[in-house]
């Protein structure tokens, strides 16, 4: 008996002829043949469901009329005419229709092109034949990776407008598809020589070494830049750094970055860093920042879970008008945010726990403020931290740390460090001390408290004046 196999598209179409709450869809799939499987809700991609025995459920309210197409890849057994009859079962299901408004490529169709390597298979021409293929397209070009453990030794070059999606099936719940990379190549993506736009990447598990990064390195001020793309969903495992270059307008989400030595290095305007779980490995060096923001504006980084180990949490340099809201800067030797000559600022709604383990030079608070100045620092919350170490340090390289609004935050135990020839117009809560007031780094109308007999004071500029009544 002969038999040969091939990978085909099978493609099945629902109306939507009323409005439902969960909706059931009955299939009658081998899903032992299904390498992988995609849904589409009205022609966008849609992750909100899943198959219970013969039926598709999707969780989503849906409203009447909406088109539901289901897409899946499936092997399909070619054999010579003696064996046709008893292998009846594996014939089409439902026939193949044109989607008119994505191509759908299935890494399998090149598997061919593989190469056999001392450990196993090297995917990498497959995966360009892939990306070759869907340059071509006068579609939107999705390439869809198999769930199995791909190797690449060397990169591969990817194009504007490709969706490169892991398993649909794949969820929290599920495996993703595993792509690694081997230590003969120094990233897994190249740019084309040129800008890249409109790249989509999800859904796969991203396996590096030390000496790589997912995309081929570029200069902060001057490299290639990545523009309007989303990569989400997506575990980073043992990359030396994930991401170093400009972005412009991408939304890098609901990622897990772990073991390696470094995250994100960025700069650029206009994108979103939010929900993603980042780690770095246990030894890494004191003066490395997991996250850095270089000449970013316009942008916003928000609830992200950092535990910095050694590293600073989140480094940001000459920055304008970022928003850095609700994340987690947890354990680490040193700070949580450390910023030299930004301005505009807005940190907001963070939490700062069990910073400052191990100090050095001037990485010695749980924020630290260099230049930095028109900022607004409200509504954080600064947890545990070893006895006397520094909450807030303002200080001056330049021309100073000057215009922070810092109130209504939470802390433990408050210690600062605003050295008066280095920091001025600080707008603070309440301050108290012992001592009679005389440091002029404060904003007119700061009120400070001397405990010694409970005295109040306000400082009208560049003298103190007591008040009686609060």
């Amino acid at each position: 008996m002969t038999v040969e196999i091939s990978i085909k598209r099978r493609e099945k179409i629902w109306n939507i002829e009323k409005k439902q709450q969960e909706l059931r869809l009955e299939i009658n799939i081998n899903w032992s043949e299904v390498v992988s499987l995609r849904l589409l809700v009205n022609n966008l991609e849609y992750f909100n469901f899943e198959v219970r025995g013969k039926d598709l459920v999707v969780f989503d309210e849906l409203e009447k009329g909406s088109a539901v197409t289901l897409i899946w890849y499936e092997k399909e057994y070619l054999l010579d005419n003696n064996d046709k009859n008893q292998f009846s079962q594996k014939n089409l299901i439902s026939s193949e229709t044109n989607d008119k408004n994505i191509f759908t490529i299935s890494l399998l169709e090149f598997e061919h092109l593989k190469v056999a390597i001392e450990k196993g298979f090297d995917w990498s021409p497959a995966l360009q034949a892939a990306f070759n293929s869907a340059k071509n397209s006068s579609r939107p070009p999705m390439i869809i990776i198999p769930p199995t453990e791909i190797t690449l030794a060397s990169p591969v070059t990817i194009y504007n407008n490709i969706t490169l999606i892991g398993n649909i099936r794949a969820s929290e719940y599920h495996t993703h598809p595993q792509i690694t990379t081997l230590e003969t190549a120094e990233c897994t993506f190249k740019f084309p020589q040129s800008n890249l736009s409109n790249i989509t990447i999800s859904g796969i598990e991203f396996y590096g070494h030390l000496g790589a990064t997912l995309f081929d390195f570029q200069d902060l001020g001057k490299g290639h830049i990545l523009r309007y793309s989303s990569i989400y969903n997506c575990g980073f495992n043992r990359y030396n750094e994930v991401f170093h270059g400009r972005l412009l307008g991408v939304h890098f989400y609901e990622n897990y970055i772990n073991n390696g030595n470094k995250a994100l290095s960025v700069s650029g305007s206009d994108n979103t860093i939010r929900d993603n779980f980042i780690s770095v490995k246990t030894n890494v060096s004191k003066q490395t920042s997991v996250c850095t923001l270089t000449y970013l504006s316009l942008s916003r980084f928000e609830r992200n879970f950092i535990t910095g180990i050694k590293a600073r949490c989140l480094s940001t340099n000459s920055c304008n008008q970022v928003v850095i809201h609700g994340n987690w800067f947890d354990l680490s030797d040193t700070c949580g945010i450390y910023d030299v000559n930004s301005s505009f600022l807005i940190v907001t709604s963070n939490t700062f726990n069990k910073l400052c383990n191990n100090i050095y030079e001037q990485y010695d608070a749980q924020v630290v403020l260099f230049d930095t100045s028109y900022s607004t620092f409200t509504s954080n919350s600064f947890q545990e931290q070893p006895k006397g170490s520094r909450t807030l340090s303002f200080r001056k390289l330049n021309k100073g740390t000057s215009h922070i609004i810092c109130k209504n935050n939470q802390f433990r135990n408050l210690i600062v460090n605003f050295p008066e020839l280095e920091s001025s117009q600080i707008d603070f809560d309440i301050v108290y001390g012992t001592a009679y007031p005389t440091t002029k780094i404060y904003k007119q109308g700061q009120i400070y408290i001397r405990l010694v007999n409970n005295e109040a004071y306000i400082y009208l500029g560049q003298v103190w004046k007591k008040i009686d009544n609060l």
